[in-house]
C-alpha cells in the first residue's frame, strides 16, 4: 500500500513537473516572440523624446569626430531598458550610450499586445575645428582653441568639405606678427587663407550670433626657438586689431629642437572678422625638460571687445532656481585651471534660458561646460507692472578648483 502511495505521488510530482516546465517553455517561447527589431529610420521615427549627446570636451579637444552606432533595447512602455554601442570611436562611445538611455519611444503593439522592441539609434559628432595640424603630413600637432565671443558653429561634413576646398584655393594674405620683449619662443611669419561664409546657422547662441561669424580660415605659421631646449607646445595669441576679441590656439605635439624654426598649420576655424585684421604673437610655451614660459598651460582669462546692447528696464531681475555644480574636466584638473566663465543670458518669461553668449571663456573644456549647464537653468522669470517679462543677464559660473 504504501509502495502504491510513493509511486502516485511521484507521478503526481513529475506531472506536476512536467506541465510546470511546458508552462515555461511555451512562457519562454512567447517571451521570445514579443521581442520585435525595427530598423534603423522606422525606431528613430516612433520616437517621443530624443536627446542628443553632449560632446565630451576631452575628445573635442583631441578632435575626435565620427559616428557612434548604439544598439537598445526598449520595453513594452516605450522606455530604453538596455543600451551598448556597437560602432563608433570608443571616446564618443559612452556620450551616446548615456544619451540613447533617455530616449522615449512610442509602444510597439503586435496582435494587440505591447511588445518589446531591439533596434538601432546612430549618432554624429561634428567636431568644430579647432585641431592644429602637422604641415608636412606627420603626426598631427593637436591644440585647443579658446575664444572669447565668437560662438561655435556647427558644420555638416558636406559644408567642411566645401569650406576646406574654398581655402585650399584662397590665396595666403599675411598677418602681422607682433614680439614681447624677452619672448623665448617667436613667430617668425604667419599666414591665413579665408573665405566668406555664405551662410550662418548658429545654433544655441545669442540673436546677433549670425553677425559676427563670417569667416572661414586657415592659417601657417613657423615659430621660432630660441632655447637650448626642444619646444613640444605652445600657445599663441590672435587679436582682432579692430574689435579687440582675443582668441588663443596652443598647440602640441610640436618638436622644435634648440635655435631652429617650426611650421605648422591651423585647421579649418570659425571667425567674427576679416582675419586679414588679426595679430598674433607667442605668449607661452612648454619644453622638452617641463619647464614652461609665459601663459602655460592656459591663457589668461579671455575679455570680448563687443559692447554689450543695452539691457530692457525690469522691475526685478531673474532669480536662479537650479543649483549650479560644475564639473572639472580631467585637463582642466590637471592643469589647474580656475576662474569663472561669463555669459550673457536672455531669459524667457517663463523662466527658461532662450539663448546665451560665451563673454569670457576658459581653457580645457570649461568652456563647453558652462555651456552645459547653461542649457539646463531655470530662473524666476523678471517682472514689470506685476507680470513675467523677457530679460538679459551676466552670470558668471565659477571654477575654484577640481
Amino acid at each position: 500500500m504504501k509502495i502504491r502511495l510513493l509511486k502516485a505521488i511521484h507521478q503526481g510530482a513529475a506531472a506536476v513537473l512536467s506541465v510546470a516546465m511546458a508552462l515555461a517553455s511555451s512562457k519562454a517561447e512567447t517571451g521570445q516572440q514579443k521581442v520585435v527589431r525595427k530598423s534603423a529610420g522606422v525606431l528613430v521615427g516612433s520616437a517621443t523624446k530624443r536627446i542628443e549627446p553632449d560632446y565630451p570636451a576631452g575628445a573635442r579637444q583631441r578632435g575626435i569626430s565620427g559616428r557612434v552606432v548604439v544598439q537598445v533595447t526598449i520595453d513594452e512602455k516605450g522606455g530604453v531598458i538596455l543600451a551598448s554601442p556597437m560602432s563608433g570611436p570608443n571616446e564618443l562611445r559612452e556620450a551616446a550610450v548615456r544619451a540613447a538611455r533617455r530616449w522615449k519611444f512610442s509602444p510597439t503593439f503586435l496582435s494587440g499586445v505591447a511588445v518589446t522592441v531591439m533596434g538601432e539609434i546612430s549618432f554624429n559628432f561634428e567636431f568644430d575645428g579647432d585641431v592644429v595640424v602637422d604641415s608636412k603630413g606627420g603626426s598631427p600637432a593637436l591644440g585647443r582653441t579658446v575664444s572669447a565671443n565668437s560662438p561655435m558653429l556647427l558644420l555638416s561634413e558636406p559644408e567642411r568639405r566645401v569650406l576646406n576646398k574654398r581655402l585650399e584655393i584662397a590665396p595666403p594674405a599675411a598677418v602681422n606678427v607682433t614680439d614681447q620683449d624677452g619672448a623665448l619662443v617667436a613667430i617668425a611669419s604667419a599666414t591665413v587663407r579665408s573665405s566668406k561664409l555664405e551662410t550662418v546657422r548658429p545654433a544655441d547662441v545669442g540673436p546677433d550670433a549670425a553677425d559676427r561669424n563670417k569667416y572661414a580660415m586657415k592659417a601657417e605659421v613657423i615659430l621660432v626657438n630660441r632655447t637650448d631646449q626642444i619646444v613640444v607646445s605652445a600657445g599663441l595669441e590672435f587679436t582682432n586689431t579692430v574689435t579687440d576679441d582675443v582668441f588663443y590656439v596652443y598647440p602640441n605635439g610640436l618638436s622644435i629642437g634648440r635655435g631652429r624654426r617650426g611650421r605648422f598649420q591651423i585647421s579649418l576655424m570659425l571667425l567674427n572678422a576679416q582675419p586679414s585684421n588679426f595679430s598674433v604673437r607667442a605668449v607661452g610655451a612648454l619644453f622638452g625638460d617641463s619647464s614652461i614660459w609665459g601663459s602655460f598651460p592656459f591663457p589668461p582669462p579671455l575679455k570680448s571687445g563687443t559692447n554689450r546692447r543695452p539691457q530692457t528696464a525690469v522691475d526685478s531681475k531673474p532669480e536662479l532656481l537650479s543649483t549650479i555644480h560644475p564639473t572639472y574636466t580631467d585637463e582642466a584638473r590637471k592643469n589647474r585651471v580656475r576662474g569663472a566663465v561669463r555669459l550673457w543670458l536672455e531669459v524667457g518669461a517663463d523662466g527658461a534660458v532662450r539663448s546665451f553668449e560665451i563673454l569670457n571663456a576658459l581653457p580645457d573644456g570649461l568652456t563647453d561646460e558652462a555651456i552645459r549647464i547653461a542649457r539646463r537653468l531655470s530662473f524666476r522669470p523678471a517682472t514689470k507692472d506685476g507680470g513675467p517679462v523677457p530679460c538679459q543677464i551676466n552670470l558668471d559660473i565659477e571654477f575654484k578648483g577640481g
